[in-house]
């Protein structure tokens, strides 16, 4: 397996994109308990069009995983997707596509928003040193923690 960037803007990587997105932002509706999940609106447009940077993990040149982010100010990147094929669940993956891009950056702090039942997802990101910093309910009613990582110190 390895972690490439992704030129999201190409139709084909979009759709790639999108396909792991789905399933993957499924099984999260699904583990939250919630019907109408905001990610699984997003469209393939909307992913060739976003103003932020993918990296995907592949697996015998097949997209498997996708982590999408930006800079959110001087020294802060935020992460907007984590997402694994689910037949990739459990195997790395996500821990792969994180190290990765903490390796890779220059930032002083890595910041991400989960839903607070969405336990995997805060084990992961605490696994990796992130912290709990706030916790709010989005517009959606969906209950959400803040997370920090302070990198490279």
């Amino acid at each position: 397996m390895k972690v490439l960037k992704i030129s999201h803007n190409h139709p084909q990587n979009a759709e790639a994109i999108y396909t792991v997105m789905q399933l993957a932002y499924q099984v999260e509706a699904d583990l939250i308990g919630v019907k109408s999940f905001p990610p699984l609106f997003r469209s393939i447009e909307a992913i060739k069009s976003a103003k932020t940077t993918f990296y995907g993990l592949q697996n015998n040149n097949k997209l498997i995983g996708v982590i999408e982010f930006s800079e959110k100010e001087v020294n802060t990147l935020e992460i907007h997707s984590l997402v694994v094929h689910p037949q990739y669940f459990g195997r790395g993956c996500g821990s792969a596509l994180l190290t990765n891009l903490i390796k890779q950056s220059t930032a002083k702090k890595v910041m991400v928003s989960t839903a607070q039942a969405n336990k995997p997802a805060i084990a992961l990101y605490q696994k990796h040193g992130f912290k709990i910093i706030h916790k709010t309910q989005h517009d959606s009613g969906i209950n959400v923690v803040d997370m920090q990582l302070k990198a490279n110190q």
